[in-house]
């Protein structure tokens, strides 16, 4: 049961620390393309 549980913490906070770097940098290009145009 604690193993387990361990799993679903790491899992889920490598869920949200990847969508939030995925987040960051497709708002970072997102600036990048409006500076270039």
């Amino acid at each position: 049961m604690k193993l387990s549980t361990r799993m679903v913490v790491v899992l889920t906070s490598i869920g949200l620390l990847s969508g939030s770097f995925l987040a960051t940098v497709g708002h970072l290009t997102k600036e990048r393309i409006a500076l270039n145009k």
